[in-house]
């Protein structure tokens, strides 16, 4: 039996929050790094003071995540993340962002998907991180539900920035090659294009998309196609096959394996 992914947008999100603190952290000390590993749920992280580093090990992929940034980790995704200033102070949650359904299950999948990292140009947003952690010390019948109500509303403030694409501050130059890359996506452009095409080294371009998306020129595209893929399976009905043929794949399963590798989960036809 075939069970859809439910499309989870802002206004359905509900979740169910297990771990809330606000902290500080030094160098050199227990707790300053986690180092290679998974977690079963969302994790939001407030970079209060002090630059971290957070790396995907199995795409590769590293993310500076400076002060004012909130950065987000996928359930099950295999990473480390660590502080790499003397000190720091940060702010993270732990959540399922729905009361009965597990993302890495593929039960649900949240519209707008999060950024990796959003700047929190929200002024609200520092505030809530600390509301949370402060509710989570407390006791009381209904602390769970306040604390619950105040994460709800940072994802709320989070998806409408990510909604309004002012997530993170991007140099013009990199706007320009986004719209190319989303102009071209199924000719699967590659980094001496892009190089070919903007006249920089391919070097520098890898440079240029790590420091500000934190994705390699390859990572986004293959994060674009995989986007678009869940559209067509679950809102246009396609296949796995379909969906591989339409979006330029040479197979059905180079499609499946880019797409386990966005979002943790494999395709599946509705």
């Amino acid at each position: 039996m075939v069970i859809k992914m439910k499309m989870l947008k802002p206004e359905d999100v509900s979740p169910v929050v297990k771990i809330t603190n606000y902290k500080a952290l030094e160098k050199g000390k227990t707790g300053f790094c986690w180092n290679r590993r998974r977690i079963p749920d969302f994790e939001l992280i407030l970079s209060i003071r002090g630059d971290f580093e957070f790396i995907n090990h199995d795409t590769g992929q590293r993310a500076l995540h400076p002060p004012g940034a909130i950065l987000v980790i996928l359930p099950q995704e295999f990473h480390s993340y660590r502080l790499i200033t003397d000190k720091g102070f940060f702010s993270c949650i732990h959540c399922e962002l729905m009361p009965r359904g597990i993302y890495a299950a593929g039960d649900y999948f949240p519209e707008p998907f999060p950024a990796r990292l959003t700047m929190a140009t929200d002024s609200e947003l520092h505030d809530l991180f600390r509301r949370a952690a402060n509710v989570g010390t407390e006791s009381g019948r209904l602390k769970e539900v306040i604390r619950n109500t105040i994460v709800r509303e940072i994802w709320l403030r989070l998806s409408a920035q990510w909604l309004s694409g002012t997530g993170g501050k991007k140099s013009l130059r990199l706007n320009k090659m986004l719209k190319f890359l989303d102009d071209n996506l199924t000719t699967f452009p590659s980094r001496a294009e892009l190089a070919d095409k903007f006249h920089l080294t391919p070097q520098h371009i890898n440079l240029v998309f790590k420091k500000e998306l934190g994705l390699s020129p390859t990572g986004y595209v293959h994060r674009e196609l995989a986007r678009a893929g869940y559209r067509m399976l679950h809102e246009d009905g396609l296949t796995v096959k379909e969906t591989a043929e339409h979006l330029g794949f040479s197979s059905q399963f180079y499609f499946s394996k880019i797409f386990k590798k966005v979002f943790g989960t494999p395709p599946r036809s509705v």
